[in-house]
């Protein structure tokens, strides 16, 4: 009998495989955007607009994956794992979707807080925040140390899965 693919499997692999994508994405985004000199660039603005829609992208996915996430049921971690790890790995989880919301959400804000706005691909967005020059550039701050703080999260957290494959417990096959 053939398997056919259900809304219930696509809905649990739509979780699972774009957040693993979704990071990877994230984590390409703020190495090609801080490899690329792009203050001296002649093509800055472009590449900033780029940068504010793939941005406005990101927002809208985690946003969606955190409304369908909320009624997805994740399997429970082995028992042979401690505690207090599964504690850390369930901080650590919430982290990275909080992480992943702040870093396009301050992006966001901190331009339609300030004077440039946002070119969706080319199409103004609207902006429907008043001007705040001390926010923007609260936001601005903020938006520049948090992808770092989520990269490293990232990093501890594919780091924490290898030690796991290595323990022989099955944390990876859970992730794929």
């Amino acid at each position: 009998m053939p398997y056919y693919f259900s809304i219930s499997d696509s809905l649990e692999l739509a979780h699972e495989v774009p957040n693993i994508e979704l990071f990877i994405n994230l984590a390409r985004l703020i190495g090609c955007h801080y490899s690329l000199d792009v203050k001296s660039s002649p093509d800055k603005y472009e590449i900033y607009a780029l940068h504010k829609s793939f941005g406005v992208i990101a927002l809208i996915v985690v946003l969606f994956f955190l409304y369908k996430g909320k009624d997805t049921k994740r399997p429970k971690l082995p028992k042979a794992i401690p505690t207090w790890e599964k504690r850390a790995a369930k901080f650590a989880h919430i982290s990275l979707y909080v992480l992943a919301l702040l870093v396009p959400l301050s992006g966001f804000l901190m331009s339609m807080l300030g004077s440039k706005g946002i070119k969706f691909f080319g199409f103004q967005l609207p902006n429907f925040l008043p001007k705040s020059p001390t926010l923007a550039s609260l936001l601005h701050s903020l938006h520049g140390y948090l992808p770092y703080v989520l990269l490293a999260l990232i990093v501890i957290h594919v780091a924490a899965v290898v030690k796991h494959a290595f323990d022989g417990n099955k944390v990876l096959h859970r992730m794929l």
